[in-house]
């Protein structure tokens, strides 16, 4: 995709922002179906007006909503609980607290917050024939599974001294993972800076991973610091395409991108801190990458765990991360709960 789409791309960006706006001209698909499904995962992706009253949700033809799928999973409000501030005038959140309700779908009831257990995830493995978890991608992708094995390790818990530890080393050998192992389930982490595919080759390579794996794949932030939009357009097809490829050839695992969540522009200003002034930092930057790696994936038959909106829209008190960067690890543990919960329908 040239300079051309690429302004058609924000055009669209600015038709979906804007209320009142007039239906946008074709953008030019060959097949009209993957038009409609492109400009529908655009209306979801930028749609940050979506956090509306659940109640006002209705579900045409049903007496409740779907299952919640992948696609537009993003979409819904945090709910959690308060505690009075140190202060003692004001209140704040308690991020252990805090639950992810989708608006448009329900959770797999096995998975809903007071079910949801090392056990559970157990069962869904074993059920499912998932022998290996694997991560790919920047530190963020390493937090997630580091934070998941932790939390495994102890029961269901969050140790104090885990939260928010960002000392944790990349790579499987520091992944503590005993109770996971116990129950044939093996985790892994492998760090991937670019969307280029060469920087996937060690797992691609990985004979580990060629049956019954559940791979989680992510190239952006990395990319927006280094490269152009066109470098990542071009890299980011190719990877879908190697992907594709690698679904063929390995039919039992299963393949899933995820995609990137939002910076905290704000905290990294007041802060001071030098990646501020980073091109990656802008939310609708990052919105951008997000719609050109979603087309790449959605053209290829890649599956999108599409929780941009689910990163963006938990309330600051409970973003309890301090660099503004990474999600904090109640909310990495959210993530593979609301992942685990589509993956265990």
């Amino acid at each position: 995709m040239g300079t051309f789409n690429l302004l058609l791309l924000l055009s669209m960006v600015a038709f979906v922002m804007m209320s009142g706006a007039s239906e946008p001209e074709s953008s030019g698909f060959e097949d009209a179906s993957t038009e409609k499904l492109f400009d529908e995962h655009l209306q979801r992706r930028l749609a940050l007006a979506q956090f509306v009253d659940p109640k006002s949700v209705t579900y045409p033809n049903r007496f409740f909503p779907p299952t919640c799928t992948f696609d537009g999973i993003g979409i819904g409000r945090w709910t959690y609980e308060h505690e009075n501030a140190a202060d003692g005038f004001s209140i704040r959140a308690k991020p252990e607290t805090a639950e992810w309700s989708p608006l448009s779908c329900r959770i797999n009831d096995a998975f809903k917050l007071k079910n949801y257990s090392p056990e559970t995830v157990f069962q869904c493995t074993a059920e499912h024939n998932i022998k290996s978890i694997i991560t790919l991608g920047g530190s963020t992708s390493n937090y997630i599974i580091h934070d998941f094995s932790s939390w495994l390790e102890h029961d269901g818990s969050i140790p104090e001294d885990k939260v928010n530890d960002h000392t944790k080393l990349r790579g499987g050998p520091h992944l503590k993972q005993d109770a996971a192992n116990a129950r044939g389930l093996s985790l892994e982490t492998i760090l991937c800076k670019e969307a280029n595919p060469k920087g996937f080759s060690q797992f691609l390579n990985d004979e580990r991973f060629y049956e019954n794996s559940l791979i989680i794949f992510n190239s952006g932030l990395w990319d927006m610091r280094a490269n152009d939009i066109e470098k990542y357009e071009r890299d980011v097809h190719e990877l879908a395409e190697v992907f594709a490829q690698y679904k063929i050839d390995h039919p039992t695992s299963r393949v899933i991108w995820r995609a990137s969540g939002t910076p905290n522009w704000d905290r990294l200003a007041n802060q001071n801190d030098p990646r501020a002034h980073e091109k990656l930092l802008a939310g609708d930057n990052v919105a951008i990458y997000n719609l050109i790696a979603t087309r790449a994936m959605d053209l290829n038959g890649i599956e999108v765990f599409d929780d941009s909106l689910m990163i963006l829209g938990r309330p600051e008190e409970t973003r309890t991360e301090t660099d503004g960067l990474h999600p904090g690890t109640h909310m990495n543990n959210e993530l593979m709960r609301v992942l685990l919960s589509v993956i265990c329908s």
